[in-house]
């Protein structure tokens, strides 16, 4: 799921009209050999160039990924998460001599961003998605009391 949490944070620059120079996957497990206790680890890379392409995001967490899992071999991972940092403004980056990002993945991510709003929530994906449909896990989610009328508290009185 990491490929897609990166194009999650890849949406959300591109929304926002920001860009990223550093990606941060983590993976976290319950179980570390025989033990009970919850290890978590975590690497970063940081591109040349600011951007906010889903396929340079996730290509970049996925050899995150990659490394981490060939460094931690053995683990059961249960939890990841993608984080980008070193965040600009998309107009106000500063370009690179000799490396920049690919001028397609400008027109690519705008008409992939066009489809999925027209036709629906995350319909175009990239290969390394997936057909698995994901959803986070809110069991444990705590009310809205403050910004929802529907969940504001009831005080009876006797």
């Amino acid at each position: 799921r990491v490929s897609t949490f990166a194009m999650i944070c890849a949406e959300k620059l591109r929304k926002q009209n920001s860009c990223c120079n550093t990606i941060i996957v983590m993976l976290g497990t319950m179980e570390h050999k025989t033990a009970t206790t919850k290890m978590h680890y975590h690497q970063a890379a940081t591109i040349p160039f600011a951007t906010n392409s889903s396929l340079t995001i996730a290509q970049t967490a996925v050899r995150i990924l990659e490394k981490l899992y060939a460094q931690n071999e053995g683990l059961r991972f249960k939890k990841a998460g993608v984080i980008v940092t070193q965040l600009t403004k998309e107009n106000e980056k500063q370009f690179q001599l000799f490396e920049e990002e690919n001028p397609k993945h400008l027109a690519l991510m705008r008409t992939m961003d066009l489809i999925n709003k027209k036709v629906g929530d995350r319909k175009v994906k990239l290969a390394t998605q997936g057909h698995k449909t994901w959803d986070m896990k809110q069991e444990m989610l705590s009310q809205k009391y403050t910004t929802s009328i529907n969940e504001i508290l009831k005080v009876k009185c006797q």
